[in-house]
């Protein structure tokens, strides 16, 4: 990064690309360095043969200023549940990316090549380079992109309360859905900078006119979408990864909370099985379930199905089970209430 950095910059930009991810987090120093380089901190690097350079009047770059790094990674998901530690999860890593998880929509039996669409791709990107070069050497262009009204009305309100109830919680949701709302003004100024929406204003300090990118209300919300998709994958993928390296207690205690928020209808065999995202034997959930049923916190029935099959076992809130016992009793069903 530092070697190709342009000096005529304040800072250093750079691009990492790396079709198997989990090769990089098997590193234990991966963590705190890509952390580092998110957050745009200054590094120093203090490898001996940088020193000696320096001690020989050579002037290497030691120190990466003000870094600003583009990463994609690629990896599958039984891969990165091989590799991924808890520190990974806790530390704030795992946060800073945007996860997201392909989707097979065609089963082709080769890959689809098309030559024409990456034409008119390239096309597009050498016109909108040099309408950005225009604009940097003709009207001044700002380095820094801003926000309308109503798109910062949208990320400080609207995102804001359809994330503030996963902030309060104190789970590996919470930092997550925090970073939600810098990834969404991250992505929409690439969305703004990408259809070149420019503002020219007047400086309030100085009086003179200037240019600068500014984010729309359709790229703010164009990026929330691509955001809050991003939210619902790492979810996904970071409780498979939490729940894999979870004690006993913290697994007995997302037990109880996921059947407490079931109610009357309570969990099934299948049901559980899911909590853990099948990272735990039937032994230990046997274990799990007569620890809570112990200490009368859960109780375990034996429900009728409704077709004259198998009773089915289901796990109910032990604070509603009077109320569960009560609907069966009247020959109603607690799935429906």
């Amino acid at each position: 990064v530092s070697e190709r950095a342009d000096k005529n910059l304040p800072v250093i930009p750079g691009v990492l690309y790396h079709s198997e991810a989990s090769k990089i987090f098997l590193s234990e120093e991966a963590p705190a360095t890509l952390c580092q380089l998110y957050d745009g901190e200054d590094i120093e690097r203090n490898y001996r043969y940088l020193q000696r350079d320096k001690d020989e009047g050579k002037n290497p770059p030691i120190v990466i200023k003000a870094p600003q790094l583009s990463a994609v990674f690629m990896t599958t998901q039984a891969a990165l549940e091989r590799v991924i530690q808890r520190e990974m999860l806790e530390g704030g890593l795992f946060s800073r990316l945007l996860w997201l998880r392909e989707e097979l929509r065609e089963l082709m039996p080769f890959p689809k090549s098309d030559k024409v669409g990456r034409e008119g791709l390239l096309h597009r990107w050498t016109a909108w380079s040099g309408a950005l070069d225009g604009l940097r050497a003709g009207h001044d262009l700002q380095l820094d992109i801003g926000l309308d009204e109503p798109s910062m009305f949208f990320l400080a309100h609207t995102l804001f309360e359809r994330l503030k109830g996963s902030m309060e919680r104190e789970s590996m949701e919470a930092s997550v859905s925090l970073r939600a709302m810098p990834h969404t003004a991250r992505v929409a100024a690439v969305y703004a900078a990408s259809r070149l929406n420019v503002h020219t204003e007047r400086n309030p300090e100085t009086g003179a006119l200037r240019t600068r990118i500014v984010i729309g209300e359709e790229d703010i919300i164009r990026a929330a979408n691509f955001v809050l998709r991003s939210f619902e994958k790492a979810m996904q993928l970071g409780g498979r990864a939490q729940v894999e390296h979870a004690t006993v207690e913290t697994k007995r205690q997302l037990l109880l909370k996921r059947v407490k928020e079931t109610g009357r209808a309570g969990l099934s065999r299948r049901d559980v099985y899911g909590v853990f995202y099948r990272h735990c034997t039937k032994r230990q959930l046997d274990d799990l379930i007569a620890e809570l049923e112990d200490a009368d916190l859960v109780v375990q029935a034996s429900m009728p199905s409704g077709n004259r099959g198998r009773p089915s076992l289901r796990l109910f809130d032990a604070d509603v089970w009077e109320d569960v016992a009560a609907i069966i009793k009247a020959g109603g069903s607690t799935t429906t209430q």
